[in-house]
């Protein structure tokens, strides 16, 4: 087995199906005897596997260690319900719902935030990017400048412009359209106006690949920080020249998947605007954006010839009642259903807990 010289873990957004992933990571913590950002040189996650990502990277108030993947599942059992609560209605909304209850949901009004900013202050308080134990990067979309715009604990580290609060971070990629509404932040004297990293990047790999691959070079050559960098960071990859490749190991994991769409396409061709868009922003967008970036990370980083594993990706099947990000109802489901993922494949994430223990036995 070739040993990993550096390794990824990227996470999927999807709302309270954070459940799964938090799932997975409590098997691996089980079994490597480790917490997760300890195994990992590098995490990125996108909406709820950003709010993950930094709760396992980011230290405990009065403490030195990061939330376990235990405690992060224990969110979604306990505050799920309270975050994704009724959404209020409007009087067009009520009207709808009488004659279509599809048409009358898009209708609503977003979730109240303040139930979500509360329970990000509580975990993260005044906690900044470069607080985090390990690499982290986080994806948002600035509508403003109709541009992704990452978080990196990389370049937080290299000027104070990017170190943001943690709690501000995560509300951003968090802020999922039809859900909540955008967060606010300024930043160089503008403002950006910030939603879900999940409409450009809901599976981050390939982000997260980028981002080792910088990582990589600096740690091997050492280089001096450019100087560009203490202005802070703009809307453009920074990314330093080198003819080198390296060893990566990556685990990704979904936030689970439905691969027959149910909904009745008999009429599509008389479809209005409306339904189009409850179709794309829950079946397209996410799904087929998750697959074409699992399609294109197993050709960047594919087996070795001994068989090795350099990629390997676990997401879990539902059924089409467990699909919906914001019913909290699901989430004992969604946890049951991880369950059995897990011990159906068993002996594929004892292998993984293996590579990860790899070069890691101090």
């Amino acid at each position: 087995m070739q040993k990993p010289a550096f390794k990824i873990l990227s996470i999927d957004g999807g709302g309270i199906r954070g459940i799964i992933p938090c799932t997975i990571l409590e098997f691996i913590e089980k079994h490597t005897q480790r917490p997760i950002y300890q195994l990992f040189d590098l995490m990125a996650g996108t909406s709820t596997g950003g709010i993950i990502t930094a709760g396992l990277c980011t230290p405990k108030q009065n403490a030195n260690v990061p939330h376990t993947a235990a405690e992060m599942a224990q969110i979604y059992l306990t505050y799920g319900k309270t975050i994704f609560g009724k959404r209020q209605r409007n009087w067009l909304a009520n009207v709808l719902s009488k004659i279509n209850k599809t048409i009358g949901e898009m209708f609503n009004k977003n979730y109240d935030e303040a139930a979500i900013e509360q329970l990000l202050t509580e975990y993260f308080a005044d906690k900044k990017l470069c607080d985090s134990l390990i690499d982290i990067i986080i994806t948002t979309y600035d509508l403003q400048e109709r541009k992704p715009f990452y978080f990196s604990s990389r370049l937080a580290k290299e000027a104070d412009i990017s170190n943001w609060l943690i709690r501000e971070m995560v509300r951003s990629t968090s802020a999922a359209p039809t859900y909540f509404e955008p967060n606010i932040m300024t930043y160089k004297g503008k403002r950006l106006v910030t939603v879900d990293g999940g409409v450009f990047a809901n599976n981050p790999a390939i982000l997260a690949y980028g981002e080792a691959k910088e990582l990589w070079k600096m740690r091997q050559s050492q280089l001096v920080v450019d100087e560009s960098a203490e202005k802070g960071r703009d809307y453009s990859a920074i990314v330093q020249a080198s003819d080198s490749d390296v060893p990566f190991y990556m685990l990704s994991i979904g936030t689970g998947y439905h691969d027959k769409n149910e909904t009745d396409l008999s009429h599509i061709e008389q479809w209005s605007t409306r339904e189009w868009i409850k179709l794309l922003l829950t079946d397209v967008f996410m799904q087929s954006v998750a697959e074409s970036t699992d399609y294109t990370m197993q050709h960047l980083l594919p087996l070795y010839t001994d068989g090795t594993a350099r990629y390997q990706r676990f997401n879990v099947p539902l059924t089409n009642q467990q699909t919906a990000m914001d019913n909290a109802q699901n989430i004992p489901s969604l946890k049951k259903s991880t369950e059995n993922y897990i011990e159906a494949n068993r002996e594929a994430l004892l292998q993984v807990c293996e590579m990860l223990m790899a070069n890691n036995l101090n």
